[in-house]
């Protein structure tokens, strides 16, 4: 499903797939003065006119290789399904049957807006940018699609734009804001949260342009708006402190920047607290008899999750950076405690022992051992450890079996060949 390069050679390519072998073909080569006025055939990230088309659906199509090998990724997983939804719906002499087919199709381009989405946002929050554009791209394309242009658009967009700013393409970034500003002006009843995400984009812009005063503002207006639908407390509020303590900072008002820090880690903390605790409590039994195991529970939004390690770790960071007051010691090993609990949740574990040990090693230098943050470290550090040995014994005894599977299938061969 991934086209191959231009270029490349012709012959099917294998590739993994989900539960079958797949084959991997070359793009097909377009004419485009050959094609008839109805055939709409644009650029799946630029909407440019594209020449290339993927040779499994047969329904996608790219204005050159770039295009094409930023999206591979996306479309690997989604061809199959871009094939149906992109094929005209049979006619039917029954109102009842167009209706129902009609129903379908919307339904199925909600879901892959959904899943472009997500995988957009999640994509960014891990830093992996060139993943996240193409797939926040699409999503929005489905968006108008389904909607129009509404509110469902500007999520999308936004993800866009913030992948460039990271990236430094200030020029891309400002061209999707202003497309998500008119947006705004075209919808009424805007939530909070959407507001709140269109003035982080806009002070991330302000911020890599050092207009920092702007960028304050726009920070102080998301925690506004995000207040306004979560509550002050909220994780999803904690962002906005963090970046408008970083603008204090970088305008040498660090007292009022450590506030703010310590406010974001705070959140965190009163957050993954009860969840780790929980996580903890629970003992890891076998199920018994006819019960049917539960269904596992799901602590924190992945996204969210991603979120949190972004915005504590500039925490940590930033705090290490104070220069006109004593280092905040208490405030950077409570901002490693909370990076720990979080890598816990995501199960990886090994980084979270490490940021565990990190925060030891700090309440040892800093005469802390008293502290209740010193017994969270070291019992953070005891979950992870439990949760390694279980992984490595788990691998031990998988590769003890594989290797008794392969002796018995030795002795058996040897023992049809003495047979012979």
């Amino acid at each position: 499903m991934i086209p191959a390069k231009i270029g490349s050679h012709t012959t099917p390519i294998k590739v993994a797939g989900k539960g079958s072998e797949r084959t991997r073909l070359p793009p097909i080569k377009l004419n485009l003065l050959a094609l008839t006025n109805n055939v709409k055939v644009k650029c799946e990230l630029c909407n440019q006119w594209g020449s290339l088309q993927c040779a499994h659906c047969r329904v996608t199509y790219y204005c050159c290789e770039e295009h094409m090998e930023l999206d591979r990724t996306l479309h690997e997983d989604i061809c199959h399904r871009i094939e149906m939804l992109r094929q005209p719906i049979e006619f039917s002499p029954s109102q009842d049957t167009r209706e129902r087919m009609k129903k379908q199709k919307r339904v199925l381009l909600e879901e892959m807006y959904e899943y472009t989405y997500r995988q957009g946002q999640t994509s960014m929050e891990a830093g992996q940018y060139d993943k996240a554009i193409p797939a926040a791209v699409v999503s929005a394309k489905y968006a108008r699609e389904i909607w129009g242009t509404s509110a469902e658009v500007i999520p999308p967009l936004l993800v866009a734009a913030e992948c460039y700013v990271n990236k430094g393409k200030l020029g891309t970034a400002d061209g999707f804001l202003a497309r998500v500003l008119c947006i705004e002006l075209e919808t009424t009843n805007l939530k909070p949260s959407i507001k709140a995400r269109i003035k982080r984009n806009e002070g991330l812009i302000h911020q890599a342009k050092i207009n920092y005063q702007d960028a304050l503002e726009c920070y102080a207006e998301e925690i506004y708006q995000n207040t306004e639908e979560f509550g002050p407390t909220h994780i999803r509020t904690s962002g906005g402190y963090c970046y408008l303590g970083h603008m204090f900072q970088l305008k040498a008002n660090e007292l009022t920047a450590l506030s703010l820090y310590r406010q974001t880690v705070d959140i965190w903390i009163n957050t993954v607290d009860p969840i780790l605790d929980e996580m903890t409590s629970q003992p890891d039994v076998p199920v018994i008899g006819a019960l049917k195991p539960q269904q596992e529970k799901q602590w924190m939004y992945e996204c969210d999750k991603l979120e949190g390690l972004k915005i504590l770790t500039k925490c940590y960071t930033h705090l290490k950076e104070m220069v006109t007051i004593e280092m905040p010691a208490m405030d950077i090993i409570r901002s490693i405690y909370a990076i720990g609990c979080i890598m816990y949740m995501n199960e990886r574990y090994m980084e979270g022992k490490n940021r565990a040990q990190e925060g030891i090693t700090w309440c040892n230098e800093k005469n802390l051992k008293a502290h209740p943050i010193h017994k969270k470290l070291l019992a953070l550090n005891k979950y992870c450890e439990r949760k390694i040995y279980k992984e490595d014994k788990s691998l031990l005894e998988s590769q003890s079996m594989d290797n008794i599977r392969t002796e018995i299938r030795l002795d058996s061969r040897s023992g049809l060949n003495l047979a012979i």
